[in-house]
């Protein structure tokens, strides 16, 4: 199944610098009626060393909230 990002905003503090950057996600697939919807929030703390939210292009957004999707969604080893 494909993502595609639907939604990506800014939420910036008083000196308009960016705090996080909520990403919607969607993606289905026709053949099996399964379908996906996920809002995720991209923070500093999920950006390598060095970088700012800020600093981020379009397509940085997209591979991060693409990866962080994954993460959010794998069981960890104690689920039953």
């Amino acid at each position: 199944m494909e993502l595609n990002v639907t939604k990506i905003s800014y939420d910036l503090d008083s000196n308009s610098a960016t705090t996080d950057i909520p990403v919607e996600l969607g993606g289905n697939d026709s053949t099996t009626g399964q379908y996906v919807s996920a809002r995720l929030i991209i923070k500093a703390e999920d950006l390598d060393t060095g970088k700012t939210l800020d600093d981020l292009t379009k397509a940085d957004i997209v591979t991060i909230a693409k990866a962080k999707l994954v993460k959010e969604v794998t069981p960890s080893t104690t689920t039953a």
